[in-house]
């Protein structure tokens, strides 16, 4: 018998051990082409929102509600929360951020009850008129007061923003006070779609 009668039986042979590995080297092959070659928009891999380092749970923090009394502690664990620590009277940057976060939460359509507003001051009540602007311009946004020691003591609080409490009561996501609310309208969407807490 010679080499070329008893090539088409070898091949055959290998074919089986050939496919198997086409098999197995496929999926990995197109996980790599589409890692390198798909754009960014395609595949979003980043908030626009801030990732914190540090996540805190809210309930560590004894939150008082506008009228002094002790906030439930599962406050926090009911719903999406985007909250806004205030230090300082609530001028234009304040009362924009305010508008934002309103409008932003307006555009989830149906999902918005799966969010709430929250603003946060010292329980000193040393940013004054506070209850009356929300009243007036912001209504549906929740008031509550932390102390003044632990308002300083949430992460990142002094370089102001806006957070993004997820539906276990944990900060997860900071904001620049100055983002854009498409940014954080997509960020809110795509986690409420992954998500069936809130």
């Amino acid at each position: 018998m010679t080499n070329n009668q008893q090539t088409p039986g070898a091949f055959k042979r290998i074919l089986p051990v050939i496919a198997i590995g086409v098999i197995f080297l496929l999926p990995v092959l197109l996980a790599w082409i589409v890692y390198l070659w798909l754009p960014s928009h395609v595949l979003p891999t980043k908030y626009h929102g801030e990732l914190l380092d540090n996540p805190q749970m809210m309930k560590q923090y004894a939150f008082l509600d506008d009228h002094g009394l002790p906030l439930d502690k599962q406050f926090f664990a009911k719903k999406w929360t985007l909250m806004m620590p205030l230090t300082t009277p609530c001028e234009a940057a304040c009362k924009h951020s305010l508008y934002l976060l309103r409008q932003v939460r307006l555009a989830l359509g149906k999902d918005m009850k799966r969010v709430q507003r929250v603003i946060v001051s010292p329980s000193d009540r040393s940013v004054p008129n506070l209850a009356a602007l929300i009243t007036e311009r912001f209504s549906g946004t929740i008031h509550v007061q932390l102390s003044p020691d632990a308002l300083s003591r949430l992460q990142k609080v002094d370089r102001g923003g806006i957070y993004l409490v997820d539906p276990r009561g944990v900060m997860i996501l900071r904001y620049d006070a100055k983002i854009e609310p498409k940014g954080l309208y997509k960020d809110l969407r795509r986690l409420l779609r992954l998500s069936a807490q809130g």
